[in-house]
């Protein structure tokens, strides 16, 4: 079987616990997307996962002990392109010894050691996602000009990224003192921001609680619906209407017209504020049906 080499270049930091939770894992409203829970899954189901998904963008969780080690990328060009001897020097020095002076922190604030450093191909392209990229049997082991003996580097699979760790050297720096000018900061009261932007986030009256029983008195469904997550997202202006109501994700088209009717002639939220300033701010918003 051909293996998969699986990265998170960007670990995220939302709640795992506040997610919907969905079939193949959770939906995340601040992403708008599904996060899959591979934290059950064998290391050959996993492989097996993203051999059959290859080229789709993936979010998955994973447990630290599913990721066999930590390694720390260099590009191959930093390696080739002409470099001062003191550079190469020190690049030598790190790729050499880096695994006994650097180490790693989990998400449990735990330090790990860097188990590899190895030279990458820059020409890929990263994305936020998790990256998919299939090994062959092409020998990847390069050799650096400049150290002594036969020592190779050989890219590992499966691996996690991490974030490396150095002793800061302490630099002395020109301080300045003098009084300190606040320049006010310019709110676009007419950019459409997103829910982690804003100090205050838009609230419907009465809360999250009261807008469900909002949705639940007033959608009429006479007709048995196939159940479903649907997704409706919308902008709440500075007066708190809802404008550009779509559908994100939705297949009953008369549901998606009720329910998109019904946010239409909500009463007014209360909108969104930055510094004080009352600004738009587009959300997304879940509902689930159920069989009946």
């Amino acid at each position: 079987m051909k293996k998969i080499n699986v990265t998170i270049p960007t670990p995220c930091n939302e709640n795992w616990d506040t997610m919907l939770p969905e079939e193949k894992g959770r939906f995340c409203q601040s992403c708008a997307k599904t996060v899959i829970d591979f934290t059950t899954n064998s290391t050959d189901e996993i492989n097996d996962y993203f051999l059959k998904n290859k080229g789709t963008k993936t979010c998955g969780r994973f447990k630290k002990e599913q990721l066999k080690e930590i390694q720390i990328e260099i590009p191959k060009n930093i390696i080739y392109q002409q470099t001062s001897f003191r550079n190469v020097f020190i690049l030598a020095l790190f790729i050499s010894m880096g695994t006994t002076l650097f180490s790693c922190k989990d998400h449990n604030n735990k330090t790990q050691p860097v188990s590899k450093i190895v030279l990458i191909d820059d020409s890929l392209s990263l994305s936020n996602d998790s990256l998919i990229s299939p090994t062959n049997n092409l020998d990847t082991t390069k050799h650096i000009e400049g150290l002594k003996g036969t020592n190779k580097i050989q890219k590992p699979f499966p691996i996690l990224v991490g974030i490396v760790e150095v002793e800061p050297t302490i630099i002395e720096e020109e301080i300045m003192m003098g009084d300190v000018i606040q320049e006010p900061v310019e709110i676009d009261t007419e950019k459409i921001y997103n829910a982690l932007q804003v100090d205050k986030k838009p609230e419907f009256p009465g809360g999250e609680t009261k807008l469900n029983q909002y949705i639940l008195e007033n959608l009429s469904l006479k007709e048995p619906v196939e159940p479903e997550l649907m997704l409706f997202q919308f902008v709440i202006n500075t007066e708190g209407k809802l404008e550009d109501i779509k559908v994100v994700r939705g297949k009953d088209k008369v549901l998606k017209d009720k329910i998109i009717n019904l946010f239409q002639n909500a009463p007014l939220w209360k909108p969104a504020e930055l510094q004080g300033e009352k600004v738009k701010v587009k959300m997304t918003y879940p509902i689930r049906i159920k069989s009946q």
